[in-house]
């Protein structure tokens, strides 16, 4: 069934602009690693409206070019199995961020983020030298839009060894649905 479904993926893909298969394969993480909209405007320093209406105009083209019955089969099935964990009240999301730079002096950063000791989603991104370094806490500030459904947290246990940073947020309210 995944085989199905990759293929049916893999050839509406081929139907999109170069830009637009990107975008789709790193907002999905169809590459390895899934990218917030906010990280893929900064990858092709644009706005992130602009990433959006790339990735809504490509995915109205897969709707378009996978026959009905089959996007009926993608969506029932796809990610079947393999749901994210639900965050709660009083869970602690770890974060741990990396950074250095690459010969194109631009600063790469890798986070990763464990719920309750349990690996939860990761993250690579490239940006500007010239966008100044990030530390753990403005990281955690600008990528609370990732978990919309967390209204309020607390940030404790800050851990600094230089290149490397680690905090614990602690999940204090979230949004009710």
């Amino acid at each position: 069934m995944e085989n199905k479904i990759i293929d049916l993926l893999k050839e509406s893909l081929q139907d999109l602009s170069p830009k637009e298969r990107d975008v789709i394969m790193l907002l999905f993480g169809l590459g390895g690693h899934r990218y917030t909209s906010e990280e893929i405007a900064c990858l092709y320093n644009v706005d992130t409206e602009m990433i959006t209406n790339i990735a809504d105009q490509a995915l109205s083209k897969i709707k378009k070019s996978i026959p009905k019955e089959e996007l009926k089969f993608v969506l029932d099935n796809i990610g079947e199995g393999e749901s994210a964990p639900l965050l709660k009240e009083n869970d602690v999301l770890e974060v741990s961020l990396s950074y250095s730079e690459n010969e194109n002096e631009e600063t790469n950063y890798s986070v990763t983020y464990s719920l309750n000791g349990e690996f939860y989603a990761s993250a690579d991104v490239t940006m500007p030298k010239d966008s100044g370094y990030l530390d753990i806490e403005e990281w955690i500030r600008q990528d609370m839009d990732s978990f919309p459904e967390i209204s309020d947290y607390e940030v404790f246990d800050i851990t600094d060894e230089g290149e490397s940073q680690t905090a614990k947020i602690r999940i204090k309210a979230l949004k009710e649905v």
